[in-house]
Parts: structure tokens; C-alpha cells; sequence
């Protein structure tokens, strides 16, 4: 489960970087430049590739200490505001970028953003609605 949990973690940094990059190494915003380029918005898939592996095992790490510290400390409780939190923030993150690309014009950029972006999203939303409908509010 913390290896599931993990690349599901290299998939959500993945996405960020899906909407940044192409933004970011547009001409007028020029925040770095690729110099060997590649095929995606002159990007190398290498850089996708770092950026899923780094992430998912830098998530395991912290996953597997937690599971460690669970096991002497077994009580743990979901925080649904501090999630919900999070979880507005990543959608931040993607309007922040969005709102770049559409004044860079492209609007491909976007469409990208949100069909990698959004299910995280809405998946994370619903399990915390759920949850929360099923926590006793007193």
C-alpha cells in the first residue's frame, strides 16, 4: 500500500510540472531553457521521468517512517480541514499556471493542466466528503 501510495504522490508532482514547465519555458515568461529541447513543448521526457521518481521516493521515505511511528503511536486521525486545504491549493497551483497560459494563448497548456490535474482533484474531493459525512459531529 505505502508503494501505491508513493507513486500516486510521483503522479500528482508530475502533473504540477505538466502545467509549469510548458509556462514556464515559454519565450515571454522565460524561466529556464531546455537546451537539448524534446517532444513535449520542447521539454525533455527525462525531466518528467526525475520528477515522478524523485517524488514518489521521497513520498516512500516519509510513508514508510510513518508507518514506523504509527505502529508505536497507532492512533490516527484523517484531518479533513488540513486535506481540504491541501487539496485548494493544488487547484490554486493549477489556476495560477491556467491563468498564465491563457494570457501566453495557449490554451493547449490549460487543457492539458486540467485533464491531469482535475481528477486528482475531484477524487481527493470526494473522498474527503465522504469521509466527512461519516465522522460524528458532535
Amino acid at each position: 500500500m505505502i508503494v501505491i501510495l508513493s507513486a500516486i504522490g510521483g503522479l500528482v508532482a508530475l502533473n504540477l510540472d505538466m502545467i509549469l514547465d510548458p509556462v514556464a519555458v515559454a519565450p515571454q515568461v522565460g524561466g529556464w531553457v531546455w537546451t537539448g529541447g524534446g517532444p513535449y513543448f520542447g521539454i525533455p521526457i527525462g525531466n518528467f521521468i526525475g520528477w515522478f521518481l524523485v517524488s514518489a521516493v521521497a513520498i516512500l521515505i516519509f510513508r514508510y517512517y510513518e508507518s514506523i511511528s504509527s505502529k508505536t503511536n497507532p492512533k490516527y486521525e484523517l484531518n479533513i480541514p488540513l486535506n481540504s486545504y491541501i487539496v485548494l491549493l493544488y487547484f490554486i497551483y493549477f489556476l495560477e499556471n491556467a491563468v498564465r497560459a491563457f494570457t501566453l494563448g495557449k490554451m493547449d497548456y490549460i487543457l492539458i493542466g486540467a485533464t491531469t490535474m482535475m481528477p486528482f482533484v475531484l477524487v481527493s474531493l470526494l473522498v474527503l466528503m465522504f469521509f466527512w459525512k461519516n465522522e460524528k459531529h458532535y
